[in-house]
């Protein structure tokens, strides 16, 4: 699913906030009304026209979340329509590919089905395996081409190396954000903002106005795998196609941890406070409570609390850590659901817990953010 472990945020565009807008705006582009232009034929293209490029304000995110719904709902049919879309804006979305493919062999439509899955592994889509095994395919599992693409994904399987991964050092960028006026004599509040899939520090960090705070020390740290969104090169903090997700995931936490102390002992702060987004919502909450010391407080927004990688024993531990999650009632990505849960397995587990529920989807509400930052009392 894109909103959670190989999504995720699918959003927070922030310096296309500023020009185009992004989801942690509550107001939306009103785009041009799209040109009528035969792409196939560019000299007709008339490039001064404002409309003719009005495609690139489309919301991939929106149109993934309609394919999903058909999808789960088995309209077939209709799901492979966003899908379709997705890709004639980005050619190269692997996972939109695949789905296409899923999309045909639930409609029989042997050809197509494996015309969208060689299409996907040469995207980029890593999981080859998958097709011998997702029952998706069992509708065409038995037709002849499919078995004769089946035995090239078996052989090839069977002849690849097993995955392994080695730890190395690498040099991940930040963008920091200063009080006007920084005095190094003096302290201030410190937010590290983690972003979600598909963004960047450069976007997120343009959230500093948004916390309403005239002393903040506002860090954003880049995700360490990079993953291309369809508009700009974008970030992730999970990588799917690693085989071993708890040791990954502990290198990601380590990570936010380092900078979190670092930055602590580079500057002089009144302490520390953790927000996220999306993915970055479900790592602040990760990250927050292995380690609750390097803390004063943790914002999650449109995020997740893993409980499969955390463990109740972690979750007792870091119950004195004061915890705020911000969820839209319609969010399609990370669903209403998931903050819920969150919100009860953290109050029996003794948190204190702010809950910021809003009329809306995958998006950081700024009234929510600010009644966060009140509540945590991170001005003073």
């Amino acid at each position: 699913m894109k909103g959670i472990l190989t999504t995720a945020s699918l959003c927070s565009l922030l310096l296309a906030a500023v020009l185009l807008n992004s989801c942690t705006q509550e107001k939306t582009v009103v785009a041009p009304a799209p040109a009528a232009v035969d792409w196939h034929s560019p000299d007709g293209i008339d490039p001064l026209d404002e409309a003719s490029a009005a495609y690139l304000d489309t919301d991939l995110t929106e149109l993934w979340a309609k394919g999903e719904e058909n999808y789960k709902a088995a309209k077939f049919f209709d799901a492979a329509r966003y899908y379709q879309a997705i890709v004639r804006y980005n050619r190269t979305d692997k996972d939109a590919l695949f789905a296409l493919g899923r999309c045909y062999a639930q409609l029989e439509n042997e050809k197509l089905a494996l015309l969208y899955v060689r299409r996907a592994f040469r995207a980029g889509f890593q999981d080859v395996g998958i097709v011998l095994t997702d029952k998706d395919f069992d509708k065409i599992r038995e037709k002849e081409d499919f078995k004769v693409l089946a035995g090239r994904v078996e052989k090839y399987v069977k002849g690849q190396g097993e995955c392994a991964l080695i730890e190395a050092p690498f040099m991940f960028r930040y963008r920091i954000r200063l009080p006007e006026g920084y005095d190094a004599t003096k302290s201030y509040p410190l937010i590290v903002g983690l972003h979600g899939w598909g963004d960047n520090p450069e976007n997120f960090e343009g959230l500093y106005p948004e916390f309403g705070l005239d002393n903040l020390i506002f860090v954003s740290p880049q995700a360490p795998y990079a993953y291309y969104n369809g508009e700009f090169l974008g970030y992730s903090w999970f990588g799917d196609e690693f085989g071993e997700p708890g040791h990954v995931n502990q290198l990601n936490v380590d990570y936010v941890h380092n900078l979190t102390r670092m930055l602590t002992a580079k500057y002089k702060t009144t302490g520390a406070y953790l927000m996220g987004f999306s993915q970055g919502g479900g790592m602040t909450l990760m990250a927050g409570i292995k380690k609750p010391e390097l803390y004063k407080g943790l914002i999650a927004v449109g995020g997740w609390l893993n409980t499969e990688w955390l463990t109740a024993a972690d979750i007792s531990a870091a119950k004195g850590l004061k915890v705020c999650i911000l969820h839209g009632t319609k969010d399609p990505v990370v669903p209403y659901e998931t903050a819920t849960k969150a919100q009860k397995a953290l109050v029996d587990a003794g948190y204190d817990v702010f809950m910021f529920d809003f009329d809306g989807e995958h998006k950081i509400p700024l009234d929510g953010l600010k009644k966060a930052v009140e509540w945590l009392k991170i001005g003073g």
